[in-house]
């Protein structure tokens, strides 16, 4: 017998006791990512209990984002009230999208998961936009907005800027800072 004859002979035995040892294991759960606790129908409710378990991974990417279009790292985050005063770039139970603070520093929240963010006030046509945008353009488009206002533009003055913001935001965020300030042009809103 050749070692090579004995090498495959133990392969063999080991795969062969692989295929049966899987085959009486219990079904492995399929996703890693499902929820144990029921899904909202309430897509606000939603969006908060999302960002609440999965707030390290979003914590990670606003910072990221934050500092990639180009706010300073000072700027970055402020103290979440809700969360025992710790510094964040993302603050989960908050609704609104973002926030700026004193010292002009830029947060983003649950709101940019939440489809139906703008729905009761700015309309069905910028709801649908919103619905159907990139998460990473929704950030953006939060990001530009709270950017302007952390400089201490009004909400009206933040909302005609950030449409042509310097910061280097996606097309689609600037796409819905358009419609967003076109329809609060119309409305009278944003003069």
């Amino acid at each position: 017998m050749s070692v090579r004859w004995f090498r495959a002979r133990i392969r063999a035995t080991l795969r062969a006791m692989r295929l049966r040892l899987r085959a009486s294991a219990p079904p492995r759960s399929r996703s890693r990512l499902a929820s144990r606790e029921s899904v909202p129908e309430d897509p606000e409710e939603h969006a908060v209990q999302f960002a609440e378990e999965w707030y390290d991974r979003l914590e990670f990417y606003a910072r990221q984002r934050l500092r990639a279009l180009g706010v300073a790292e000072p700027r970055i985050g402020s103290f979440d009230l809700d969360q025992d005063f710790r510094h964040a770039a993302f603050h989960p139970s908050q609704r609104v999208g973002g926030g700026s603070s004193p010292g002009a520093r830029v947060n983003l929240d649950s709101g940019v998961l939440n489809p139906k963010l703008f729905s009761p006030e700015l309309g069905p046509e910028i709801t649908t936009l919103w619905e159907k945008s990139r998460l990473r353009d929704r950030i953006d488009a939060v990001i530009a907005h709270e950017h302007h206002e952390s400089l201490g533009l009004s909400h009206a003055e933040a909302v005609a800027l950030a449409p042509d913001t310097p910061l280097p935001i996606r097309d689609g965020a600037r796409r819905i800072l358009r419609a967003i300030h076109e329809r609060e042009q119309g409305s009278g809103r944003g003069r």
